[in-house]
């Protein structure tokens, strides 16, 4: 990602770029707030299908 963002700051001709560190370890990035909705529609999808197979939807 830092590359990406020198890359970018050499595009657009800023001088004296510094790029902070982005570090983030796989635990970090899976347990953030934009991944929640994610999270939430697979439970739900999961216990979807689990009910499907219990029959106890879609008789």
């Amino acid at each position: 990602m830092n590359r990406k963002l020198q890359a970018i700051a050499q595009r657009n001709l800023i001088d004296n770029y510094q790029p902070e560190q982005l570090g983030v370890s796989w635990l970090g990035a899976a347990f953030n707030h934009s991944m929640s909705l994610y999270y939430a529609l697979s439970t739900l999808g999961l216990i979807g299908w689990f009910a499907f197979f219990m029959n106890w939807i879609g008789k």
